[in-house]
C-alpha cells in the first residue's frame, strides 16, 4: 500500500498544485510570484519522488500494477482506471521530471517580463501532467488521455504569444496534422477491441499475443495504425511539418516539447507497444526505413536553415528518426536509451539557444547576424559546445553511447533494408555535424556583426538560466556512461572507443545478443564514426574560413539545386500546400455551391420560402374584392364539385 501511494504522488502532487495555483490566481488572494514558485516546487517534489522510485527499481527490478477502480463498462468492454510502474516508465518519468524541472526553474528569468507569467507556468505544468498520465497508464484508453492532453497543450504554448498571427497559424498547423496521427491510434484502438475480447489493458493484450487464435493480418493493421500515430506524433516524414513551425512558442517551450514531452510520445508508443510490432515483421521494415529517411530528411534540411531554432528543431526530428530505426530492428531498449540520452542534450541545445536569443536585447534568432559571441557568453559557449559534441556523438558524451550503438547495429544486421537505413543514418550523421559546427562557427567564432550599441548591451544570462544549463551539461557528458549499465546490459567492451555492449532488453529475462563481429572490428566502427565527426568539423571550418573556396562552391550548378531542393524542405510544404488548395477548391465548387447553396438551399429553406412567396403571390391576385367574380368562382366549384359526384355515382 505505501508504494502505491508513493507511486501516485507522481500524478497527484502535479495535479493538486495545478488546482491550488489556479483557484488561488482567480480568486487573487495570493501574489503570482507565489503560485508561480508552487508550481516550480510541485515539479520539484515529483522529480525527488522519480529518483527515490529510480533507485528502488534498480534494486528490486519490480513492476508496481494497480487499479483504482472501474472507468467505464459497454458491452464486454471493461476499462478501469489503472497504472503501471514498469522500468520504461519509472525511466520516462525520471527523465519527464528532470527537464521539465529544469524548464520550470530556466523560465522564472527567461519569462519573467511576461505579462502572462503564471499563466505560463500552469500550461508547463499541466503539460507535464498530460505526460505523466500518458507513460503510467496500464490501458490504451487511458494512454489516449494523456495523449490527447499533450497535444491540447502544445496548442496552448505554441500559441501562448496569441497576437502574433505566426504563433496561431503554427499551433493550428500543429493540432491539424497530428489529428492524422489520432486517427490512426483510434482506429487501432478500434481493432484492439475487436481482436482482444474488449480489453485495452496491456498485460491482458500482451498474454494473448502467443494464443493460435491471432489474426495475422488484423495484427498488421494494428501495428500500422499504431504506428501512424506514433508518426504523427513523433514528426515522422510526411507528417513533420508541424515540428519547425512549433518553433513560434517561447524557448522554454521548444526545450519541453522536443526533449522529454510531445515528441517522445510516439516513440513511447512504440516501445509500450513493441510485443504487437514484434509480431508484424512487415511493419517493423515499414518503421525501419520511415526511420531512415526522416533521419536524413531532416538533418539534410537543417543544413540550410538560418533560424538558430529551427536547426535545432530539424535535429530534433532526424534523432527521432534514429530511435524508430533502433524500434525497426527490434532494439526498444536502445531506442528508450537514446530517447532518454537525447533529452538531456537536446534540452541543453534549446536552453542554450534561449540564452543566445535572450542575451542580446532584441530576441534575434537569425544567426547570421550574431557574432562574435565567444567573449560576451563564455557560459552559454560551453554549454552550447556541450550539447553540439553531444549531439555529433563525440566519444564518450550521451550522445556517442546511444546514438552510436543505432550505426553499429545498422552496419553489423546483414538485410538490405537495413543497409539503406544505415545509408540515410550514416548521411544524417554527416548532416547533423555540418550544421552543428555551422551555427557554432557562425554564433561564437565568426566576426561581429553587430553596432557597439547592441555588443554593450548583451549580456550573459542570469543564475536561473545557468543552473540548468549546468546540470544538463554535467549530464549530456556523463549521462551515457552512467547510466548504459540500465539500459542495455552489463557487457561492455573495455578499452578506448571500445564501447559497444549486448543488448539486454528491458521487456524480456533473457539477453538477446545481435553483435558477433570481433572486438577489432567494432573498434574499427566506433573510430569511422569519430573520423566522420572529424573530418566535416574541419572542413565546416575551412570553408567558412576561406571565402574564395566558398564561393567556388556556391557558384556551382549542382549546389544550387540541391541547395534549392533542402531549401524548399524536399518541397513536401509545397505539395501539402497544393494538395490543400486543391481540397478546397472541390470542396468550395461540389460541396459548397453546388450542394450546399444549390441543392440544399433551393429544395430546403430558401426553396420553401420561395415556393410559398409564389403561391401566395398567386393566390393573393384572385383577392380583389369584387364581389361578382367571387359568384362566379363558387359557381364554378360547386358546378365542378357536384359533376365529380355524378360521374362518380354512376
Amino acid at each position: 500500500m505505501q508504494n502505491i501511494l508513493i507511486h501516485m504522488l507522481v500524478l497527484v502532487v502535479p495535479l493538486v498544485g495545478l488546482l491550488v495555483s489556479a483557484i488561488l490566481s482567480i480568486k487573487r488572494v495570493v501574489c503570482n510570484r507565489s503560485l508561480i514558485l508552487l508550481n516550480l516546487f510541485n515539479i520539484f517534489f515529483v522529480f525527488s519522488i522519480a529518483i527515490c522510485i529510480f533507485t528502488k527499481w534498480l534494486s528490486t527490478k519490480k513492476v508496481i500494477y494497480f487499479n483504482l477502480g472501474s472507468w467505464f463498462n459497454v458491452g464486454t468492454t471493461n476499462v478501469d482506471w489503472g497504472f503501471m510502474f514498469d522500468g520504461v516508465t519509472i525511466i520516462m518519468i525520471l527523465v519527464v521530471s528532470l527537464v521539465s524541472f529544469l524548464v520550470h526553474l530556466y523560465s522564472l528569468e527567461y519569462m519573467a517580463g511576461d505579462p502572462n507569467h503564471l499563466k505560463f507556468m500552469q500550461y508547463l505544468t499541466l503539460f507535464t501532467l498530460s505526460m505523466f498520465i500518458l507513460i503510467t497508464a496500464n490501458n490504451l484508453v487511458q494512454l489516449f488521455i494523456g495523449w490527447e492532453g499533450v497535444g491540447v497543450c502544445s496548442f496552448l504554448l505554441i500559441n501562448f504569444w496569441d497576437t502574433r498571427i505566426a504563433a496561431n497559424t503554427s499551433a493550428l498547423k500543429a493540432i491539424i496534422v497530428n489529428r492524422v496521427g489520432d486517427f490512426g491510434l483510434i482506429f487501432a484502438l478500434i481493432l484492439i477491441s475487436r481482436q482482444f475480447g474488449g480489453t485495452f489493458e496491456y498485460g491482458l493484450i500482451f498474454s494473448q499475443l502467443s494464443l493460435n487464435f491471432i489474426e495475422n493480418q488484423l495484427i498488421d493493421w494494428i501495428v500500422c495504425f499504431l504506428f501512424v500515430g506514433a508518426v504523427g506524433k513523433s514528426a515522422q516524414v510526411f507528417l513533420h511539418v508541424w515540428l519547425p513551425d512549433a518553433m513560434e512558442g517561447p524557448t522554454p517551450v521548444s526545450a519541453l516539447i522536443h526533449a522529454a514531452t510531445m515528441v517522445t510520445a510516439g516513440v513511447f508508443l512504440v516501445i509500450r507497444c513493441c510485443y504487437i510490432f514484434e509480431l508484424s515483421p512487415i511493419m517493423l521494415k515499414v518503421v525501419l526505413v520511415f526511420g531512415g529517411i526522416t533521419a536524413l530528411f531532416a538533418g539534410s534540411v537543417g543544413t540550410v536553415q538560418m533560424d538558430l531554432k529551427k536547426v535545432i528543431a530539424y535535429s530534433t526530428c532526424s534523432q527521432l528518426g534514429f530511435m524508430m530505426v533502433a524500434c525497426g530492428l527490434s532494439a526498444y531498449d536502445v531506442a528508450l536509451f537514446h530517447l532518454s540520452m537525447h533529452a538531456f542534450f537536446k534540452a541543453l541545445l534549446f536552453l542554450s539557444a534561449g540564452s543566445i536569443i535572450h542575451a542580446f536585447f532584441y530576441d534575434e534568432q537569425d544567426f547570421r547576424k550574431m557574432g562574435g559571441a565567444l567573449k560576451l557568453l563564455p557560459v552559454t559557449y560551453g554549454s552550447f559546445f556541450i550539447g553540439s559534441i553531444a549531439l555529433m556523438g563525440f566519444p564518450f558524451t550521451a550522445g556517442f553511447y546511444s546514438k552510436d550503438f543505432i550505426l553499429e547495429m545498422l552496419l553489423i544486421i546483414n538485410c538490405p533494408i537495413a543497409k539503406f537505413s544505415m545509408f540515410c543514418c550514416f548521411l544524417a550523421v554527416i548532416c547533423t555535424t555540418f550544421y552543428s559546427v555551422r551555427l557554432i562557427y557562425f554564433i561564437f567564432f565568426s566576426r561581429q556583426r553587430n553596432t557597439h550599441y547592441i555588443i554593450s548591451r548583451t549580456h550573459e544570462s542570469s543564475i536561473y538560466i545557468l543552473i540548468p544549463l549546468a546540470i544538463l551539461s554535467f549530464f549530456s557528458i556523463m549521462g551515457g556512461f552512467l547510466f548504459k549499465e540500465t539500459f542495455v546490459g552489463s557487457s561492455v567492451l573495455m578499452g578506448n572507443f571500445k564501447n559497444s555492449y549486448t543488448i539486454k532488453n528491458l521487456f524480456y529475462a533473457e539477453s538477446v545478443s545481435l553483435i558477433s563481429w570481433d572486438i577489432e572490428e567494432l573498434y574499427l566502427l566506433k573510430l569511422f564514426s569519430f573520423f566522420i565527426v572529424i573530418v566535416i568539423t574541419f572542413l565546416t571550418f575551412y570553408i567558412y574560413n576561406n571565402p574564395r573556396f566558398l564561393n567556388k562552391v556556391v557558384g556551382n550548378k549542382i549546389f544550387f539545386f540541391v541547395f534549392r531542393f533542402l531549401q524548399k524542405k524536399w518541397y513536401f510544404d509545397i505539395i501539402y500546400a497544393a494538395f490543400t488548395r486543391f481540397i478546397l477548391k472541390i470542396s468550395y465548387e461540389n460541396l459548397l455551391l453546388l450542394w450546399d447553396r444549390g441543392f440544399l438551399e433551393n429544395f430546403g429553406p430558401f426553396g420553401g420560402v420561395h415556393l410559398f412567396w409564389f403561391f401566395t403571390s398567386e393566390v393573393r391576385r384572385y383577392h380583389h374584392g369584387n364581389l361578382k367574380l367571387y359568384l362566379n368562382y363558387f359557381g364554378l366549384a360547386f358546378f365542378f364539385y357536384f359533376s365529380l359526384i355524378i360521374i362518380y355515382t354512376f
